[in-house]
């Protein structure tokens, strides 16, 4: 339908109403389609004939039948017209057969007698004929009303696609007028749609009431209905006002009413067109000009347009089957043909800018595979996923690309082994081309650390066999090969090789040679510790190392001697590392040895060792070889110093040593006497408690009398 806001395009077109017929094809009438004949047969494909329904049937339809005569459509007779049916005088018959029976009876009493029975008879039988009649009569005016009430009259595509080219449709804006009518009304001839607003659409091309055209006109006339079209649509340019055509803003047609999508009446919209004007572009090998300079040929329907331009004039064929697509940014559904143009160059073209010029030429199959199947291809430098189909004229020239390589993955490949470009003729029947491809796998060949193969990675074919060879660096062995993928090698072998039934992988693996690692220290003897292990070895130890790999080593100090008189301290390592540190091994045999200090045990001792004590200097008790150590001994309380022994010279009580080695140093000190004054009689008993040690000497003295000079002494 048209929107009732669509401005008055202009005064519309006077078109004369067209003539009623006076046949009505009612039960009994004299329509082409009354009882007892056959009904037309209905076209395949298309709107019923004139006088059946979709379904084919006569029942809805031959109440209004359509012909078509110069100057318009003729409907007959319109709705709720239908006439009384001939009425057979029955009555009349009768008495006219009773007549011609009576004359042979004879006269008399007899004959009055049955005369006079048969008049009855017939009376009677008339009165019961003519309640039948009155009835039969009653049913049909009623059904003739149903029928009539319930009537929609639909004309054909072609009749439709002739209506708008009177009005003036030619090529692409036939098709859109032709499938625009199809979208709105179904080809109903008298279809009428009540808006909301108060207005109504009218006919096949739905005629809003608000553009003020004659509606009696527009249901029964499908030239006055195309020419009020025709003029509201800007002589088939502007089809903005149909909702079927224009809504939301997209050119295209929703669910409206069920009519489906507008691209979906465009198909038999080209028959219909065509039927009527030879112009319009319909079918591959079509020859086609260009009615427009300036426009581009696209790469795909509506997508990205060729840098060359078309000229007005500029002649071609068609040669693939047409396709709907937007032109990104206009909105409007397009019909675009594949078009090869007499200069070479080839694409989608619309139909709005081109014209048929000649006769569809017959066309043949063809199509393009690979092997291996699913391939692409390039035809007329357009890409194709295989196997693919054209209909072509024969004769017509076509290019033809094998895109190579062509991958499956990232391991498989498909390579082209013939020319890669050719340009082919379309023969004369049916042709299948395949464009063979050969299969290859890729070969990955790496090297471990320490060392090279000497076969390269690349591309080789299905099947082929491919040797492979690995060499160690200096320091290093050959260890092995790890193959991974069907026909992949995986040993010993350095030299082998890998059949490419598929990917493979090769890795050439190597080992690094042992490297014999002597863990030393200085003075030998001492213990280490090697990679944290316990106990700690005895130096000197060597192992047995793979060159490059990582160990620790580390110096525990301090360390003693055996008797615990000497004394080892850490000092530095060969390599200039901490006391405890990593070491990577070298491809050569190497000594880590750690250095240490010496040092002397001084032992000083005092006898009796209560007696003093010995103080060195400087402080003990570990010395370095060859320091000299003062020693100064000290007497206890009661004692007295009395010699050194273990020194090497003394003074009194001081004394020297030097520390070449272990020094053991005694300090020997001697008791004070002690005096006991006590004055006894002679006679009297004298009691003296020493607390001493066992062996030690003590002296007494005494005097007889204290007269006496002189002492007495007795131990």
């Amino acid at each position: 339908m048209t929107t009732h806001q669509q401005a008055h395009p202009g005064t519309a077109p006077k078109l004369e109403a067209p003539e009623r017929s006076a046949a009505l094809s009612c039960p009994g009438g004299a329509a082409d389609n009354s009882p007892g004949q056959d009904p037309p047969e209905r076209s395949a494909g298309g709107p019923p004939p004139w006088g059946l329904g979709k379904d084919g049937s006569p029942s809805s339809y031959a109440l209004r039948a359509h012909g078509r005569r110069e100057g318009g459509w003729v409907p007959v007779p319109a709705r709720g017209q239908c006439p009384d049916a001939p009425r057979t005088n029955r009555r009349t018959k009768a008495l006219e057969t009773i007549s011609r029976k009576s004359r042979k009876i004879p006269s008399g009493p007899a004959y009055r007698r049955r005369t006079t029975n048969l008049m009855n008879q017939t009376t009677m039988t008339h009165k019961l004929k003519q309640q039948r009649t009155h009835i039969l009569f009653t049913l049909l005016a009623v059904a003739c009303f149903v029928l009539t009430a319930r009537t929609q009259t639909y004309v054909t595509g072609d009749q439709v696609a002739q209506a708008a080219y009177d009005a003036g449709f030619r090529s692409s804006s036939l098709v859109y007028a032709v499938a625009i009518a199809d979208a709105e009304s179904s080809f109903e001839l008298d279809a009428i749609d009540h808006d909301s607003n108060g207005t109504a659409d009218y006919g096949l091309w739905q005629i809003n009431s608000s553009h003020g055209y004659n509606s009696s006109e527009l249901l029964s006339s499908a030239d006055y209905n195309a020419g009020a079209a025709y003029s509201i649509s800007g002589n088939g340019t502007d089809w903005d006002p149909w909702v079927t055509f224009y809504t939301l803003g997209e050119y295209d047609v929703p669910n409206y009413e069920g009519a489906g999508p507008y691209t979906s009446y465009l198909s038999p919209a080209l028959g219909y067109a065509f039927s009527v004007d030879s112009t319009v572009v319909h079918a591959i090998g079509d020859s086609v000009k260009a009615t427009q300079s300036g426009v581009h040929v696209r790469n795909t329907p509506g997508g990205v347009a060729q840098s060359e331009e078309r000229n007005s004039g500029d002649t071609g064929v068609i040669t693939g089957s047409y396709q709907t697509a937007q032109i990104n940014g206009t909105g409007k559904t397009w019909i675009w043909w594949q078009v090869k143009w007499s200069d070479g160059q080839q694409g989608w073209s619309a139909q709005d800018y081109m014209t048929r010029t000649g006769t569809a030429q017959p066309t043949v199959a063809i199509t393009f595979a690979t092997s291996p199947a699913g391939l692409q291809l390039t035809v007329d430098g357009t890409a194709y996923a295989t196997p693919t189909n054209f209909n072509w004229t024969p004769g017509s020239p076509h290019t033809l690309s094998a895109p190579t390589p062509q991958y499956s993955g990232l391991y498989s490949r498909y390579q082209f082994t013939g020319a890669q470009n050719q340009t082919i003729t379309t023969p004369n029947s049916g042709t299948t081309y395949t464009a063979n491809f050969a299969t290859q796998y890729d070969l990955t060949v790496g090297a471990g650390p320490g060392g090279t193969v000497g076969s390269s990675s690349g591309w080789y074919g299905s099947g082929v066999v491919v040797p492979i060879s690995a060499a160690p660096n200096f320091g290093y062995s050959f260890s092995g090969w790890t193959g991974s993928g069907w026909g992949s090698y995986s040993g010993s072998s350095s030299s082998a090789s890998a059949t490419m039934n598929g990917p493979v992988f090769e890795t050439a693996n190597f080992s690094p040679n042992p490297t014999a690692v002597t863990i030393a220290s200085s003075p030998s003897g001492l213990s280490l510790v090697v990679d944290n292990q316990s106990p700690a070895i005895t130096t000197p130890a060597t192992f047995n190392w793979t060159s490059g790999s990582l160990h620790t080593v580390s110096a525990t100090t301090p360390q003693y001697s055996a008797d615990s008189h000497t004394q080892y301290s850490f000092s530095s390592w060969s390599d200039g590392q901490a006391q405890s540190h990593s070491i990577t091994v070298p491809s050569s045999a190497t000594t880590y040895t750690a250095t240490y200090s010496t040092r002397y045990l001084l032992n000083t001792a005092s006898s009796p060792p209560a007696g003093g004590t010995i103080t060195p200097s400087p402080a003990g008790p570990w010395y370095n070889p060859g320091q000299t150590v003062s020693l100064t001994a000290n007497a206890s309380a009661g004692y007295t110093f009395g010699s050194w022994s273990g020194v090497d010279s003394s003074s009194g009580s001081t004394a020297s040593v030097t520390m070449n080695g272990y020094r053991n140093v005694t300090a020997n000190f001697t008791p004070n006497p002690t005096v006991i004054s006590d004055t006894r009689m002679v006679g009297q008993t004298l009691n003296i408690d020493v607390s001493t040690t066992v062996g030690s000497t003590y002296t007494l003295e005494y005097k007889d009398s204290l007269a006496d000079a002189n002492w007495t002494s007795a131990q």
